[in-house]
């Protein structure tokens, strides 16, 4: 009689607990997105980025928590913890992520390459810079520290950009942890904007095929970038955006040591105007620095899409992202010089 009642008392408190998860999940699924913020905290020294959250520094963030499911069960609370701190300086933006795992064996990883790594456990940042909700940043990480990195617009991902950017993963005893160091000069923004940054995380545990959300999503949200929290406390920060020059020149030579052929010659140039105004220009370019296609049979009587990965041609994709193809940069090649305005 005693066990049943051990037994009964046990299924009643698990019961009791999982409806309060249920609630607390729900609460936060209604609650206004007003009611989520994260807030940056100024550093005078930076941490240093190698995946162990163990500077003092971090502990000064008070972290974002509570992740909601998405899937498999919408409206729970994710089945482990993620907490998430931000801190920058004059210079970056630091993201420090603990992920808790009861199983760690279970932690899927894989040393890929670079875009990678979406097969994986992962987590993900997302930053909306001017606040406008038409596009953002995405920064995903796996527990080895492999990126992954896009621009949202509206409802589809621009995969072929690439920032310059640091990240590092470590597995742990009860989960695994990430670093993430973002420079500001990757970023586009306003300097001394009233509209705060926005931000959102997520988190993808692969063993259950959940995925969780900081700000929660419901499966009809069908745009991401309006479901993302304030960024507070960004004071002090400037928008930089360096001038870019990548000169090249080549020559052939023989064995004999005399030089045979034309020497080429060229040059591509990024210049910053303003936050949101930038000029590009290149002359004959030379793209033997681009990462290779990879090679693709085709058998139908329909062209190949390939992804654009020519920097001059990377600036501002989205405004010929429509449901009808209309222009493909791709089908440009060996050009002899161009300028873009966007």
């Amino acid at each position: 009689m005693k066990l049943i009642s051990i037994f009964l008392g046990s299924a009643l408190l698990l019961e009791i607990g999982s409806i309060t998860g249920a609630v607390a999940a729900y609460d936060r699924l209604t609650s206004p997105l007003d009611s989520f913020a994260v807030t940056a905290v100024k550093v005078d020294t930076a941490p240093k980025i190698d995946g162990v959250l163990d500077e003092k520094c971090w502990s000064l963030s008070r972290g974002a928590a509570d992740f909601t499911q998405l899937t498999p069960v919408q409206e729970a609370l994710a089945s482990e913890a993620t907490i998430a701190y931000v801190l920058f300086d004059k210079d970056r933006l630091y993201v420090g992520i603990q992920c808790r795992q009861t199983d760690a064996s279970q932690i899927a990883a894989t040393i890929t390459n670079r875009d990678g790594a979406l097969a994986d456990d992962w987590v993900m940042v997302m930053l909306d810079p001017y606040g406008d909700h038409q596009s953002a940043y995405e920064f995903i990480v796996n527990p080895l520290g492999v990126q992954t990195d896009a621009v949202q617009l509206g409802n589809s991902d621009d995969a072929s950009w690439d920032a310059v950017w640091e990240s590092k993963g470590q597995k742990t005893a009860d989960g695994w942890t990430v670093e993430i160091a973002i420079p500001f000069r990757a970023l586009r923004f306003r300097s001394h904007s009233n509209k705060p940054w926005r931000i959102q995380f997520a988190r993808k545990l692969n063993q259950r095929g959940e995925m969780s959300f900081y700000v929660p999503m419901r499966k009809v949200d069908n745009n991401l970038l309006a479901r993302m929290a304030d960024l507070k406390g960004l004071e002090g920060i400037e928008s930089r955006q360096p001038t870019t020059l990548i000169p090249y020149a080549t020559q052939k030579l023989e064995k004999a040591g005399r030089y045979h052929g034309e020497p080429q010659a060229g040059i591509d140039v990024k210049y910053a105007v303003l936050s949101n105004l930038v000029v590009d220009g290149t002359y004959n370019p030379d793209f033997s620095t681009v990462e290779a296609d990879v090679d693709q049979i085709n058998l139908t009587p329909y062209e190949l899409s390939v992804p654009e990965k020519r920097p001059f041609f990377q600036e501002k994709t989205d405004i010929f992202q429509t449901f009808y193809t209309l222009f493909y940069s791709r089908r440009g090649v060996d050009p002899i010089a161009g300028v873009k305005v966007t």
